[in-house]
């Protein structure tokens, strides 16, 4: 529907964020500067949390495509903790 009427090239809205079209606000930039110096300085358990929307599952995949394929990642999508 997108596509045709504005003339994309792909679907604009995906189940999960492309990194490819990340805006890095400085808010943004700092979160991720944060999570690459928790990274490299192995700070061990990492956690970012906020409302849905506000670009965390973005930030977290252009983290992954920035660090080397060494590192072991794991994501854990909600988490039940008491």
């Amino acid at each position: 529907m997108y596509t045709d009427f504005f003339h994309l090239n792909e679907e604009p809205f995906q189940v999960t964020p492309n990194p490819k079209y990340l805006f890095l606000s400085n808010v943004h930039r700092e979160a991720l500067q944060k999570l690459t110096d928790g990274v490299r300085r192995r700070k061990g358990f990492i956690e970012m949390v906020g409302i849905a929307g506000t670009g965390k599952t973005i930030l977290c995949k252009e983290l992954v495509q920035m660090l080397s394929p060494e590192i072991d990642i794991a994501y854990l999508f909600y988490p039940v903790l008491n």
